[in-house]
């Protein structure tokens, strides 16, 4: 995957492996939605580095591996960006402080509910749009209130 004279650095190794992943879970006949998690990995690198990540962003995220509708999809997320670590030279034992923010954040999404948007009348774009902002809202929330900690 990585080209020889970038070793021992892989840069970039989720996006080269991408295909690969597909093509192994497809034979290997593993659930679909495991060949979804590559492209979101990045993320577990970036927040504890101080790169800012927006709630728009990480909204998409959960959206994008369904897990506000499949919130058994979430720790195993979890799991694969934390299998990341151990591998990585200096970083056997370190701790994952990725998971705790992003569990905080998994959590303040999934609290907002279309129900009571719903009572209120929305419905279609307008009840999506709803839920969206308030997601937004709590997820901006809850990552202000760990930064403060």
């Amino acid at each position: 995957m990585t080209p020889s004279e970038e070793w021992p650095r892989h840069l970039g190794h989720e996006d080269r492996g991408a295909d690969l992943v597909r093509t192994f879970c497809q034979r290997l006949r593993f659930l679909t939605c495991t060949g979804n998690w590559g492209p979101h990995r990045p993320l577990s690198y970036a927040l504890p580095s101080g790169v800012r990540v927006t709630p728009k962003t990480l909204l998409k995220i959960l959206q994008g591996l369904d897990v506000l509708r499949k919130p058994q999809r979430f720790e195993q997320f979890l799991l694969a960006c934390r299998s990341g670590c151990p591998g990585r030279l200096g970083l056997e034992n370190r701790n994952y402080p990725q998971a705790d923010l992003l569990r905080r954040i998994y959590q303040a999404a999934s609290s907002i509910q279309a129900r009571p948007l719903m009572e209120q009348g929305l419905s279609g774009l307008a009840l999506a749009e709803a839920l969206r902002q308030e997601r937004l809202a709590a997820i901006t929330a809850k990552r202000q209130a760990f930064e403060t900690c």
